[in-house]
């Protein structure tokens, strides 16, 4: 009998403990000392209760049916593929930009390049033939200068070789020469005196003959020129024996005339 008794308590015990404590003693801070409880049995590792597994939330229809989409799934996954930034494939399209950009800039510099290289091709060739006309008409205004210097060189030496060469046997046809070769003032000089200086030649017995030693152009323009003339001149008369030689330097005036160039004006530099 009180096996039986004891049985039933023990049983009765268990299930309270798997009921756990009464509603009203929830909350109450029950202590348990353990200087007076006996020390309690373990029990088998068998007989312990099982955990009780925790329930499942309540789940809502739509987000489940969201979630588990499977063309939505498929679809964000694209979405997130194509939104990804892969730096690598970043860095490769940005090269292949930055190669496009370099060709599209270095075929647009040799187009440029080609266009100022014609350009320059055209204006170089237009410098050159203009330069090349300039230089032909420099050159030709140089000869033309050169030219017109001589003349005027040439002219002042034959109007002095005229002048200091005179002789008694010649007198008219010398001082005709000098005529030839001059105009303007000492033209008329000449013109008015010649019949006296053919007169005095012939009774001096004078034989001269003119050598021009140097000449050069003082001043010039297109119309006249200023050349001084050395001359020597080797002269012989009735009244002295021998031949005499002076030496004479003259400033001539060559100018344009009607008849060309010739000596207009004539005086003595000492």
């Amino acid at each position: 009998m009180s096996d039986s008794n004891g049985v039933r308590n023990r049983a009765r015990r268990r299930a309270v403990r798997s009921e756990g404590p009464p509603p009203d003693e929830v909350g109450v801070d029950v202590r348990v000392d353990h200087t007076t409880a006996p020390p309690t049995q373990q029990q088998p590792a068998e007989e312990k209760a099982p955990t009780a597994e925790p329930e499942e939330s309540p789940r809502d229809p739509a987000v489940d049916e969201k979630t588990v989409d499977p063309a939505g799934d498929e679809k964000t996954v694209a979405e997130s593929a194509e939104t990804s930034t892969d730096p690598a494939a970043d860095a490769n399209t940005e090269a292949g930009a930055q190669t496009q950009v370099k060709t599209s800039d270095s075929a647009e510099a040799g187009a440029l390049w080609q266009r100022v290289v014609a350009v320059a091709a055209v204006v170089l060739a237009v410098a050159l033939l203009a330069g090349g006309a300039y230089i032909m008409n420099l050159r030709g205004d140089i000869a033309d200068q050169q030219t017109r210097r001589a003349d005027y060189v040439q002219t002042a030496k034959q109007a002095l070789l005229n002048i200091t060469s005179i002789s008694a046997e010649t007198a008219e046809a010398d001082i005709n020469r000098v005529l030839e070769v001059s105009a303007g003032d000492l033209a008329t000089e000449y013109e008015q005196r010649k019949t006296d200086y053919a007169g005095i030649v012939k009774k001096a017995e004078v034989r001269a003959k003119g050598k021009v030693i140097d000449a050069a152009i003082e001043s010039s323009d297109d119309h006249s020129a200023i050349v001084l003339v050395a001359v020597e001149q080797t002269l012989t008369n009735g009244a002295k024996e021998g031949q005499q030689q002076r030496q004479y330097r003259f400033r001539v005036t060559v100018s344009e005339t009607d008849k060309g160039l010739a000596a207009t004006r004539m005086e003595m530099v000492v």
